[in-house]
């Protein structure tokens, strides 16, 4: 009886182990193989595709390469600052003490922003008083040669000081790490959690360009809450991911259609036959249904991502060195971009079915599978 009892034990507990196995959460990568399998099976051809030989993500750069230098002010420079008409001795002392000194990357943009703003008020300051008061300017024309020379090189530094800000911070690397899955099968909304910061950050970026308004004290200030924002996500990192993912099974479903057209007609004479049949059910079950929908809003939230990266880099000048992984991994006009590979991936994958389900005289309205 004890044997039959343990058995029974052993038997039950294989059983839960397995409900447990068959009711774990979805995710893309069982998806995608689940399609690859069944369009493979109704094809009576392989479609090779695995999480497991999935090509890996460009890794970043080392911080060195990524790092731009930036012109120091010459020592004994900011001594004309003791001014009483200029609000700029808290901010050199800031900078000056022991915790300014190793400011992290948020700071330092905090930091810079506010003084560059402040240096530009001292200096227009100073000439309003001259204009006021002629017998004011020898007693301010030397010193406001100097105030200009700190504004000019704040001014100057300003486009490297914000690229090192956001693109060696840990804030932003997170978004282009390669350790992360893709993003999950419910995404709707992950983007938004981010947007705003993004936003920001291209805004705070168009500020090397001329005529362009300071952005507002309050939300210099809060710039803190955008990094951090960009430090709980790892929403750029999982998009870079899925966009691998989608690109190698559309790539694969595509090479075995092509495959198996060429070997042998699926249908002859436009007439349909129960693999058609079979055929049409997996696109519809299992790519309409299913894929399609990941793979909207992948490139709807995606290609906000990437839009609002190009507007944050497009004013900053990107190290010679890492130029090239920034092409590759953001943009969506080179040819060798993550982007450009899964827009051809995916046309060839539209263009394959479309081949396939004409070829039996069974074509649905095959419009572009993408969320343009």
């Amino acid at each position: 009886m004890i044997k039959v009892h343990e058995a029974c034990l052993i038997l039950l507990a294989v059983l839960t182990a397995g409900t447990i196995s068959g009711c774990s959460e979805p995710t893309p990568e069982k998806m995608m193989q689940t399609y690859a399998q069944r369009l493979g099976n109704a094809l009576d051809q392989p479609v090779e595709y695995s999480a497991s030989t999935l090509q890996p993500l460009p890794s970043q750069p080392p911080r060195r390469q990524r790092l731009l230098p930036v012109t120091e002010i010459r020592e004994g420079l900011f001594d004309v600052l003791n001014l009483r008409h200029c609000n700029l001795l808290p901010l050199v002392a800031q900078r000056n003490s022991s915790l300014g000194r190793v400011m992290p990357p948020s700071q330092q943009l905090i930091y810079e922003l506010q003084f560059l703003q402040a240096i530009a008020e001292c200096e227009d300051l100073l000439h309003a008083l001259i204009t006021k008061d002629l017998d004011l300017e020898e007693e301010f024309k030397g010193v406001l040669q100097q105030i200009s020379e700190i504004h000019r090189i704040k001014r100057d530094n300003l486009p490297a000081v914000i690229w090192n800000s956001l693109y060696t911070a840990p804030e932003m690397e997170k978004q282009f790490a390669i350790n992360q899955p893709p993003l999950p099968l419910n995404n709707a909304g992950l983007f938004a959690t981010i947007e705003p910061s993004l936003e920001m950050f291209a805004r705070i970026s168009s500020q090397t360009q001329p005529g362009t308004d300071f952005i507002e004290a309050g939300a210099v200030k809060a710039l803190e809450q955008d990094y951090e924002r960009l430090y709980r996500s790892d929403f750029g990192a999982q998009l870079l991911k899925s966009l691998l993912h989608l690109t190698h099974l559309l790539d694969a479903a595509a090479d075995a259609i092509e495959s198996r057209l060429e070997r042998l007609p699926v249908c002859y004479n436009g007439r349909p036959n129960p693999q058609a049949e079979i055929l049409r059910n997996v696109f519809t079950r299992f790519y309409a249904q299913e894929i399609q929908g990941y793979l909207a809003t992948v490139h709807q939230q995606g290609i906000r991502w990437l839009e609002l990266q190009q507007q944050i880099m497009a004013p900053l000048p990107i190290p010679d060195s890492t130029a090239p992984y920034y092409r590759q991994v953001v943009s969506t006009d080179s040819p060798n971009s993550l982007w450009q590979a899964y827009t051809a991936a995916r046309d060839r994958h539209t263009s394959a079915w479309q081949q396939l389900l004409g070829q039996c005289g069974m074509m649905p309205g095959l419009d572009q599978q993408s969320a343009d």
